[in-house]
């Protein structure tokens, strides 16, 4: 894990142990039962995806469930500005993509990129 929005790898992994306790105790769902906040997707790889890793309730309170492919569009804002914006505003026009079983299609991500 790397460094993300000025926290920590140590402040993200126990953050990530957090989201799985949240869900263990039934205060988030299971991401089984969950749709990507942004493309509705319902199958393959979803994650929980948080911008504050300071406090348990920032790091709970802010996790939104995920598609592979939205979350890594996510974390790719800040190197590809353009093509982020452009994924997100095809999801936006109701643009659907299928889903991802397997965390490494990166050539799926790559043919998004347009910086």
């Amino acid at each position: 894990m790397t460094w993300y929005n000025g926290f920590s790898p140590a402040q993200r992994e126990r953050g990530d142990k957090w989201i799985k306790e949240a869900v263990d105790y039934g205060e988030l769902p299971r991401l089984k039962d969950t749709k990507c906040h942004y493309c509705g997707q319902d199958k393959g790889i979803r994650h929980y995806h948080c911008e504050d890793y300071s406090s348990y309730e920032t790091v709970v309170g802010g996790a939104i469930p995920v598609c592979w492919m939205c979350h890594m569009m996510i974390h790719r804002r800040s190197r590809h500005p353009k093509s982020a914006e452009n994924y997100f505003k095809r999801i936006e026009a109701g643009e659907r993509f299928d889903p991802v079983y397997k965390p490494n299609e990166w050539e799926r991500l790559d043919k998004f990129n347009i910086d």
